[in-house]
């Protein structure tokens, strides 16, 4: 072979050499990838009640059930939506002669609370109180006996609340 020739096949190679050094540089500029981004979801944190009181009955009447509603988040909660259980019962004579406002039971809904029971629907801030009033919530029998008088009434209510988002109370005052 004569020099001309070599000379002709390194620089040939020289050239495929710079080709393959330019198309990897285009793929490289092309590549794709996927990325797994995680997070948590944020904890409510559960309302606490305090200060609930019921007040006094007597044959043929109803008072309201008020108690004091803690936000501990770091976000608004909508008020109650929804009632999940409610129960009355008085011991001694009231035992039996007590009974909760038609509005008032498991399943009841803000609407239900603010339109017969005088709820007013409030958004609770963050970090903040809530005074809660259902009006009329317990009443006495008109049948109750002498024996209901100075006896205890206790009311256990659970109720769910929901982080603020928009109108839960659906309709008009």
């Amino acid at each position: 072979m004569n020099k001309t020739f070599k000379r002709a096949g390194i620089v040939a190679g020289g050239v495929g050499a710079i080709a393959s050094i330019s198309l990897a540089s285009f793929a490289f500029f092309t590549a794709t990838t996927s990325v797994t981004a995680q997070g948590d979801a944020d904890t409510v944190q559960a309302a606490t009640a305090r200060d609930a009181v019921v007040g006094p009955l007597r044959p043929g009447s109803c008072e309201d059930v008020r108690f004091t509603l803690d936000n501990p988040n770091e976000f608004p909660l909508n008020g109650i939506y929804l009632v999940n259980t409610v129960d009355v019962r008085g011991n001694g004579g009231a035992a039996g002669h007590l009974h909760l406002a038609p509005y008032l039971h498991a399943g009841s809904t803000a609407t239900d609370l603010v339109t017969t029971g005088g709820y007013e629907f409030k958004q609770i801030p963050a970090g903040d109180s809530q005074q809660i009033v259902f009006k009329n919530a317990v009443c006495m029998d008109l049948s109750a006996p002498d024996s209901a008088q100075g006896q205890t009434v206790t009311v256990d209510l659970n109720v769910s609340l929901k982080q603020a988002n928009g109108t839960e109370y659906t309709g008009g005052n």
